[in-house]
């Protein structure tokens, strides 16, 4: 979790709104099974995501992949 607020406040200059998830999401089952540690990220409302009234502006969708972006890129620097 450090590292991905680490590319988020990199890239957008502020820290992220990091909040517990009340619902389920397949990131459970990457822990559960593989041990594997996730993260759920993405633009938009919460309130309104996964219905039929959801909206995500282009301009979050695409600070949305830089931050995933400088994420990755900070990942494999870090391991070579």
């Amino acid at each position: 979790m450090q590292d991905f607020s680490k590319a988020y406040q990199d890239t957008l200059g502020s820290a992220p709104n990091v909040q517990i998830m009340s619902g389920w999401a397949d990131g459970s089952n990457l822990f559960r099974f593989g041990q594997t540690p996730a993260i759920l990220f993405g633009p938009g409302s919460k309130g309104v995501s996964h219905s039929m009234h959801e909206t995500v502006e282009i301009q979050d969708m695409i600070k949305g992949a830089k931050v995933v972006a400088v994420h990755l890129y900070q990942q494999l620097a870090k391991n070579n």
